[in-house]
């Protein structure tokens, strides 16, 4: 599964290149700038860096999406398709294989997205890790999500975007119902539970006395959410497979 990673990696060398070439010479842009006595004034304004932040949120998400699209795409509608499914591993592995490389590119993205955040001055702790993470569970829902559409376009022909659309606000609607009803927050390593934390589905925080408080219900429904739609992308596969 390691070489096949490796693989799906290397051939898509020249995007991974420029997108981590940008990531440093932005980092090395605001290393400069912060270090500039002039400039330090224009930064120190929270508008600025507010706007900054932002852009890079905009930034890291959309490099991550369009990565997402193109990382799929090749295995079902180009000639690399009959390779990678006739190569003597199973489906499981290869599936796996898929996510595992986007979460590669995303923890190594998320990297140099910390160091910049760090750069502009802002706290890079133990809560936006936790965010970090929580976005990963969610790219690799719509990962699934996204690699269950394809897989269905390639071997019966029928496109339906609009159909992933719906297929993934169906699966976050629960999300929304669990932590609305009853949520589990960590807070000083002590789980309680509240209702009304409607807005945990993507941003899994409460603002209490002492700052920000874990909810960690949204991210183990995520997680689950992962494997039960990693084992339905396996089966259908299975069934549907047709390189013809």
């Amino acid at each position: 599964m390691i070489k096949f990673i490796k693989y799906d990696l290397k051939t898509n060398k020249t995007y991974i290149t420029t997108i981590f070439a940008i990531q440093i010479l932005i980092m090395l842009g605001i290393f400069l700038l912060t270090r500039l006595t002039s400039l330090k004034i224009f930064l120190a304004n929270r508008q600025i860096t507010d706007i900054l932040f932002i852009s890079s949120i905009i930034f890291f998400v959309g490099i991550n999406f369009i990565f997402a699209i193109n990382y799929l795409y090749k295995d079902y509608f180009t000639k690399r398709s009959l390779l990678s499914f006739s190569l003597p591993i199973s489906t499981r592995t290869i599936v796996l294989s898929k996510i595992l490389g986007l979460s590669i590119f995303y923890l190594l993205t998320g990297f140099f997205f910390s160091v910049s955040l760090d750069l502009l001055g802002y706290d890079i702790g133990a809560d936006f890790i936790y965010y970090l993470v929580f976005g990963l569970s969610l790219y690799n829902l719509l990962a699934l999500v996204l690699n269950l559409n394809m897989a269905r376009t390639r071997f019966t022909g029928k496109v339906s975007w609009l159909g992933m659309l719906i297929s993934l606000a169906l699966l976050i609607i629960p999300a929304i119902g669990l932590t609305h009803f009853k949520a589990l927050i960590l807070i000083d390593g002590a789980l309680v539970s509240h209702s009304g934390m409607d807005l945990a589905f993507i941003f899994p925080f409460a603002i209490g006395d002492e700052g920000l408080y874990k909810i960690i219900t949204p991210l183990i429904y995520y997680l689950l959410a992962d494997l039960v739609l990693y084992l339905v992308n396996v089966k259908y596969i299975e069934t549907k497979l047709d390189l013809s």
